[in-house]
């Protein structure tokens, strides 16, 4: 019987081998879009990232929408300087309205506490009566403590970068009941300063010699005294913090000719005050008394002339 002849393979058997590979390829590339998604606001702040070279991308591992938050110094995106808020971490005079600032907005101290400065050498607080003390008291009440507590370790932070501390106690005009007053302006702004002074002495460590507790009474309002709204802006404590600029500022030859006993007063004019000169070095003759002259030895009588004969 004649053997079946072999039919020869066709030449599109490749084609099959090809339409599973291919097969293959899109079913990968579907699995992976399908396990990816682009987000275009996580986009945008990759870019922004990788643009601004000095902020870190961070992105819910979970890949929650809304999680993005950008780490980095969110300080110098904003044109702000970045405080962390613990007075452990202020070293510096330049810091230390960033510090207090960041206190006050955190607690929601705004309508109690003004911070402000003047240049780079000047940082002014003002509180208001209420928050330290009770009305014609000049007692600390216990909710000031833990202000005054933070202002204190801040200033003890960067004590040696400072010249002065003002604190300046002040109250508002009061209407009396035949001219008599409950009680005196003068003592209760002075004792309240002085409270404040106390405090930041005793409790926090701060160096006596650079406090400088004063009373103004009701001398120097900033609203009017004639509503209630402006005689509580009156009822205020003012503190002043003075950097210590090396001694060669003219604020600090004021200040110097006011409160150093070796400067105030001079000679006893209010030039002093005003243009004081500096101390002479510990060489000048200014310093050395001159040695009183001794007395000299009295002269001796003169031998009586003899009777004329």
């Amino acid at each position: 019987m004649a053997k079946k002849p072999r039919e020869e393979p066709s030449g599109d058997s490749w084609m099959n081998t090809y339409s599973d590979l291919v097969t293959l390829l899109m079913t990968f590339f579907v699995l992976l879009f399908s396990m990816s998604s682009v987000d275009a606001e996580k986009w945008e702040l990759l870019v922004e990232a990788l643009a601004g070279d000095k902020n870190q991308v961070v992105i819910d591992p979970n890949g929650n929408p809304g999680e993005e938050t950008i780490a980095g110094n969110e300080g110098e995106q904003s044109g702000e300087m970045s405080v962390s808020g613990d007075p452990a971490d202020l070293e510096d005079f330049d810091d230390l309205f960033a510090f207090l600032q960041k206190y006050v907005e955190e607690n929601n101290l705004t309508e109690s506490i003004e911070v402000m400065k003047s240049g780079d050498n000047v940082v002014y607080i003002r509180f208001r009566n209420s928050i330290f003390f009770m009305p014609d008291k000049a007692e600390l009440r216990p909710e000031a403590l833990e202000i005054l507590g933070y202002l204190g370790d801040c200033l003890y932070a960067v004590e040696d970068q400072i010249y002065v501390i003002s604190i300046n106690g002040h109250t508002a005009q009061v209407d009396t009941l035949g001219g008599v007053y409950a009680v005196s302006d003068w003592l209760l702004s002075g004792e309240r300063a002085s409270q404040v002074a106390r405090y930041l002495d005793e409790q926090k460590g701060i160096t006596g010699s650079k406090l400088r507790p004063m009373g103004y009474g009701k001398n120097f309002p900033i609203a009017d005294n004639s509503t209630a709204e402006g005689r509580e802006q009156n009822r205020r404590v003012d503190i002043t913090i003075i950097r210590n600029t090396g001694g060669g500022a003219e604020v600090d030859q004021q200040l110097a000719s006011l409160f150093d006993p070796d400067q105030f007063p001079r000679t006893g004019g209010a030039e002093d005050i005003l243009s004081p000169e500096p101390l002479p070095a510990e060489n000048d003759p200014i310093h050395v008394p001159a040695p009183e002259p001794e007395p000299s030895p009295a002269p001796e009588p003169a031998p009586e002339a003899e009777p004329q004969s």
